[in-house]
């Protein structure tokens, strides 16, 4: 009997052993596994701000005076029911509001989108207010007050998030990780008013990978149906800098102004990308243009140009889109890329004209003063003073996670002519790989701009200078 004790205690000590080993690994790799799941976001969907469904104003109010708001059913909505907006007079801006208690992030987001029904026969503009917290002045929040017309019938309006990140003609660009008002108005148009609000969203990105959108390579594997714009002839020919592949060669001539090529009733949507990227070529030794420019255009009429120098040799053009926030990218329907005038016939190559998404990108915040003298990093455009007043950039600070931080100095108008960044913004860079800044003013709804990239490995403050107006196409 003790033998066959001993039997089956041996066994159920090895097992016991065991299992207590097995609980500690697994004990020592379920927090690891929890890390990672929180190193990885979920994807994120459409964000409704109001369908109505439910016959409630979902949170939506008016911003005062005689301004009243219902929810009324239609078989022009998009569902059963639609908000119904009756616009007071003589109040000077009636509209609908959304006020949220906690700050909201839409960074993660790509526009705002939503849908309104103008029952008059003639065109109406509509207003958008957004504040971040706690900047509620007019010069501090979000205020556009052009380029979104109501027709009459139904219209489908969007704005893009990269819009609010930049600012508009009147404002400075909001921290969009912090929104905490949205307001739909119009101006005084001398008589009561009332319009049809439905399916307010915050519109999510479909693409979760990397793969950038070729729009044409030259080589044969798309047929891109190209325009000639202005005096100009193009061919495609065997790359001219001895690279691999071809490319399309311009001959952009003297009558008229603005020579280049366009692609015209494009259904294309833009939203989820972050950069427009082409690759020009100049020759060294013949004529070739001072300056590039890329017309953007949506479908609601608007349209941006996005203009900057070039030099000779290859120059790798790329532009963080939201530059072009203006436009509704989510439906692009036409692209242009040309020269300024000139008095000479000039040369030049294009090629890999593509869109990019870059899913690393994270917020960092915004600068809109001058700062400290002796900051980490500080951009200067004392330089080009004279060819604008107000300059913002757009700063990507590679981090050692393998993210990158994203910075916008902005301002409305005459503004600093020096930015500086904290050392709380560059912290966890990675010091291998380049910081990339794009420098840029506003004139209308174009955008100047320029690119540069700065590496420093050292601890020693990094002073980045624009003195030469021609990077900026001026």
């Amino acid at each position: 009997m003790r033998q066959t004790t001993r039997r089956l205690y041996v066994p159920l000590v090895v097992f016991a052993k065991c299992c207590i080993c097995f609980a500690a690994v697994l004990a020592l790799s379920l927090p690891v596994a929890r890390a990672q799941d929180v190193k990885k976001k979920a994807p994120v969907e459409d964000k409704i701000l109001g369908d109505f469904e439910d016959g409630t104003l979902q949170g939506w109010g008016s911003n005062g005076g005689e301004t009243k708001l219902t929810v009324e059913e239609s078989d022009k909505a998009r569902g059963k029911r639609w908000l119904r907006v009756d616009l007071s007079q003589p109040k000077l801006w009636p509209g609908a509001w959304y006020v949220w208690r906690e700050p909201q992030d839409w960074s993660r987001y790509r526009a705002l989108r939503f849908t309104v029904f103008n029952p008059y026969d003639e065109d109406i503009p509509l207003a958008i207010r957004a504040d971040d917290l706690g900047n509620y002045k007019y010069n501090q929040r979000y205020n556009r007050e052009e380029g979104l017309l109501m027709r009459p019938g139904p219209n489908e309006l969007e704005v893009t998030i990269g819009s609010f990140k930049i600012g508009s003609l009147a404002s400075r660009g909001q921290n969009v990780t912090q929104m905490h008002i949205l307001a739909l108005f119009i101006t005084d148009r001398g008589q009561p008013t009332t319009l049809y609000f439905d399916d307010i969203r915050l519109v999510a990105p479909v693409k979760t990978d990397a793969e950038p959108l070729v729009l044409d390579d030259f080589e044969g594997q798309k047929t891109v149906p190209w325009q000639p714009q202005g005096d100009t002839v193009f061919r495609t020919v065997k790359r001219p800098d001895g690279g691999e592949g071809s490319a399309l060669k311009l001959d952009l001539g003297t009558e008229g102004a603005w020579p280049g090529i366009q692609l015209l009733d494009l259904e294309g949507n833009w939203l989820d990308y972050d950069l427009f990227c082409v690759d020009v070529f100049c020759p060294e030794d013949q004529d070739t243009p001072g300056a590039l420019a890329i017309r953007i255009k949506g479908k609601q009429g608007i349209e941006v140009k996005l203009m900057t120098g070039l030099k000779k040799g290859l120059n790798r053009v790329q532009v963080p889109l939201e530059l072009a926030g203006y436009v509704a990218l989510g439906k692009v329907t036409e692209l242009s890329l040309y020269s300024l005038w000139a008095e000479k016939k000039q040369v030049c190559y294009l090629d890999n004209i593509r869109l990019e998404r870059r899913p690393e990108l994270i917020e960092g915040g915004t600068v809109h003063t001058e700062g400290e003298a002796d900051a980490p990093l500080t951009i200067d455009f004392k330089g080009v003073d004279q060819i604008s007043a107000g300059f913002g950039s757009i700063v990507w600070i590679p981090l050692e996670s393998g993210q990158t931080r994203v910075i916008r100095c902005t301002t409305p108008g005459p503004g600093p002519l020096q930015y500086s960044l904290s050392a709380r913004m560059l912290k966890g860079r990675d010091p291998k790989k380049p910081i990339q800044i794009w420098a840029h003013y506003r004139a209308a709804l174009d955008q100047f701009w320029t690119h540069t990239e700065v590496t420093a490995e050292g601890k020693e403050p990094i002073q980045v200078r624009f003195d030469d107006p021609k990077r900026f196409a001026r």
